[in-house]
């Protein structure tokens, strides 16, 4: 027997919400660019722009326009 198998009280994990992919990557770890290390990649100018719409493509998958 599978026992990895779904079942009617199995739920599907959920993806992360903006806020939580960018608490996600204050975890301390450790990014350097053009040798100045990065103390917070969401604010930082070189990355924040993209975690930012990284940000934004989680949070789309909570409207309910996007729900299955």
């Amino acid at each position: 027997m599978n026992t990895n198998a779904p079942t009617a009280t199995t739920t599907r994990p959920r993806p992360f919400t903006g806020k939580e992919f960018l608490e996600s990557l204050r975890d301390g770890r450790e990014i350097w660019i053009y040798g100045e290390r990065v103390e917070d990649v969401t604010t930082h100018p070189a990355f924040r722009n993209s975690a930012r719409m990284l940000a934004r493509l989680y949070d789309a998958l909570h409207e309910p326009t996007t729900q299955a």
